[in-house]
C-alpha cells in the first residue's frame, strides 16, 4: 500500500469522498427541448407527406371523371387542376425542407448551448471535486506505464482523511507509488510524480478546454 505523507498542518472538512457514498436511485428520463422539437419538425413532414399522397389521389379521380364524361376540354382542365395543386404541394414541400434543415441548426446550435451550460453549472456548484480528481488520476495513470509513476500529491481539500485516501488507493493502482496529500494545493488539482518530470492535473483546465472546444463548434456552426 502506498506510504501517506501529510505536505503541510492545515486540513479542510468536506464531504466523504463520493466513491463511498450509497449510488443514487436513477431518476426517470425526461424528454428535452431538442427531443420535443424533433418530434414537431417530424409531424409537419409527415402531414405533408399525407397531403401530397392525398393530391395524387384526387388528380387521378379528376381524371377519371372528367375521361368518363367524355367533356372536351376535360382533359385540359384536368391538366390545370393537377399543375396548380402540384405547384402549391412543391412550394410547401420546399418551405418544409428549408424549415427542417433551419430547425436541425437551431438544435445543434442548443445542444452545445446546454452542454455548456451544464459544464458551468457543475463546477459551479460542486463542493466536491475529490471524486472528478480520482478519475482524472486514473485516466491519466492508464495512459501511462504505471511504473513511470513514483509519487501522486492530491489537495488536502479534496481528500481531507484517511477513508477518502483508501478509497482514492481503491480506483488507482498505487503499488511502488507515494500518495502525498498536499494544503497547498488548489480543490481540484494534483500532480504525477514522474521518473522524469511531472504532470498537473486541474479539473478546472480540463473543464475550461472542454468549454473551448464546444465553442469551437457554435463558432463554426454559425460561420457554415
Amino acid at each position: 500500500m502506498a506510504g501517506l505523507i501529510k505536505a503541510g498542518q492545515a486540513a479542510y472538512d468536506i464531504q466523504a469522498f463520493a466513491g463511498s457514498r450509497e449510488p443514487a436511485q436513477p431518476s426517470a428520463p425526461t424528454r428535452s427541448v431538442v427531443e420535443h422539437a424533433l418530434d414537431d419538425a417530424r409531424a409537419e413532414i409527415a402531414r405533408l407527406q399525407a397531403q401530397l399522397i392525398e393530391a395524387s389521389a384526387a388528380a387521378e379521380r379528376d381524371a377519371s371523371e372528367a375521361y368518363a364524361a367524355g367533356v372536351a376540354d376535360g382533359q385540359q382542365a384536368t391538366d390545370d387542376r393537377v399543375a396548380q395543386r402540384l405547384e402549391r404541394l412543391d412550394a410547401a414541400l420546399s418551405v418544409a425542407h428549408d424549415d427542417w434543415h433551419a430547425r436541425l441548426a437551431e438544435m445543434d446550435t442548443l445542444a452545445v448551448q446546454l452542454a455548456r451550460t451544464t459544464l458551468a453549472k457543475l463546477f459551479s456548484e460542486s463542493r466536491d471535486l475529490g471524486d472528478l480528481v480520482a478519475r482524472a488520476i486514473t485516466r491519466k495513470v492508464a495512459t501511462m506505464r504505471s511504473e513511470s509513476v513514483v509519487a501522486i500529491t492530491v489537495s488536502a481539500s479534496d481528500f481531507a482523511d484517511a477513508p477518502s485516501i483508501e478509497a482514492l488507493q481503491r480506483h488507482i493502482p498505487t503499488e511502488g507509488m507515494a500518495l502525498v496529500r498536499d494544503t497547498a494545493l488548489a480543490a481540484g488539482t494534483c500532480r504525477l510524480d514522474l521518473k522524469l518530470g511531472h504532470v498537473d492535473l486541474s479539473i478546472e483546465a480540463l473543464a475550461d478546454e472542454v468549454d473551448e472546444a464546444l465553442a469551437g463548434l457554435l463558432h463554426k456552426g454559425a460561420g457554415a
